[in-house]
C-alpha cells in the first residue's frame, strides 16, 4: 500500500493527483505571466531584470561554468 500526497495535501474529491496539479500549474502560469505584465508596466522594470539575468546566464556558459545549453537558451531569450 502505497500513500500518495502532494504539496497541497490529497486532492479534491473527484480529482486524480495528476489532473489537480496540472489545474495549480496553470493557475500559476497565469499568475506569472499577469505579475509578468503588470511589473512590465511600471517603467519596464520586468525588460530590464529579463535582460540582466539572460545575460548574467549567457556569460557563465561562455566561461563553462555552466552547460552551454543554457547559454543558448539565455541568448534567444535575450534577443527576444
Amino acid at each position: 500500500m502505497s500513500v500518495h500526497t502532494n504539496a497541497f495535501g490529497s486532492p479534491p474529491n473527484g480529482l486524480t493527483s495528476g489532473t489537480f496539479e496540472r489545474v495549480v500549474a496553470i493557475g500559476a502560469v497565469l499568475w506569472f505571466v499577469n505579475l509578468f505584465n503588470f511589473m512590465d508596466g511600471i517603467d519596464l522594470i520586468s525588460a530590464v531584470e529579463t535582460v540582466a539575468i539572460t545575460l548574467g546566464i549567457a556569460l557563465l556558459a561562455a566561461f563553462g561554468l555552466i552547460a552551454a545549453g543554457y547559454g543558448y537558451v539565455a541568448l534567444a531569450l535575450l534577443g527576444a
